[in-house]
């Protein structure tokens, strides 16, 4: 065989490797302009270094994986959705302006490692987010969780949250006054770490509290408020609290049956000073 068949042969190979390579992966367009879709089995990857800015449609397929590492991520779309089996992971900096709905559907997975935040804007999810960085919504956004929502990072919010679904926190949620907190009839939050709400709650689900629960003056309470042993509920508001409704219920540590020695102890030792004045006389 010639040099020549050779060398082409090798080139053609190289090639072959390195397209069945990078074939899953989208490279960074740097901008969209249009509606832009991640298929099943492709991954756009937003390296460290690079930016994106999307002024489009977003759609990542069933299958498909967005991973942001970049530094900043501008995005100003009319409509962002992660279909059913799609994944998102953001572990940069991801920012929202003039966005009119993001929808994560049944199965999806939203992965928040980074700085996640949504503005002038309506989320609605049925997904699993996980948050172990910063995540919220802001600039009178809403947020109508069916899904699960999981926190060891930030939850914060500039904006009204209805739950429908499950929030299972162990580190901080905030949300600031004038804004509206309701867990509605299927809403069940588990608090392990620090919820800090606005004015007014409404709740007409279930709140088990294990945790810190403050910053508000009224409860409206329609469903189960249960606060165990060790948590705090109202914090420094506590004095001015109102609730309406179903009172809180407080889990007691006290409701255990007493040991036998705790009662025995006493009755012998009545039993015997009786005996013992009885024989005197």
């Amino acid at each position: 065989m010639k040099l020549n068949e050779i060398l082409l042969i090798a080139l053609a190979l190289a090639i072959f490797f390195v397209s069945t390579a990078a074939a899953g992966e989208i490279l960074n367009p740097g901008e969209i302009n249009e509606t832009f879709i991640v298929h099943d089995g492709e991954t756009l990857w937003i390296h460290p270094g690079d930016s994106l800015s999307i002024a489009a449609n977003f759609v990542i397929e069933s299958g498909g994986i967005f991973i942001n590492e970049g530094d900043s991520l501008r995005v100003s779309v009319s409509q962002f959705t992660v279909k059913q089996n799609g994944t998102f992971v953001n572990r940069g900096d991801w920012f929202r302006t003039q966005m009119s709905e993001f929808n994560f559907e049944n199965n999806s997975i939203i992965i928040n490692e980074g700085t996640l935040y949504f503005g002038d804007t309506s989320i609605n999810n049925f997904a699993y987010i996980n948050n172990s960085g910063s995540f919220g919504v802001s600039d009178f956004a809403i947020l109508n969780n069916y899904g699960t929502v999981y926190n060891t990072g930030t939850l914060g919010f500039i904006g009204s949250v209805y739950n429908h679904g499950l929030i299972e926190t162990f580190g901080q949620m905030n949300i600031l006054p004038l804004y509206h907190f309701e867990n509605m009839e299927t809403g069940i939050i588990n608090n392990n770490g620090l919820i800090s709400l606005a004015k007014r709650i409404t709740n007409n689900g279930i709140i088990n509290n294990y945790g810190d629960f403050m910053g508000f003056e009224t409860v409206y309470n329609n469903g189960a408020i249960i606060c165990y042993p060790g948590s705090t509920f109202g914090g420094d508001t506590e004095l001015r609290i109102i609730v309406e409704g179903n009172p809180v219920q407080w889990a007691n540590q006290e409701n255990n049956i007493p040991e036998f020695p705790t009662i025995a102890l006493p009755m012998i030792a009545i039993i015997g000073l009786a005996l013992f004045f009885k024989r005197r006389k």
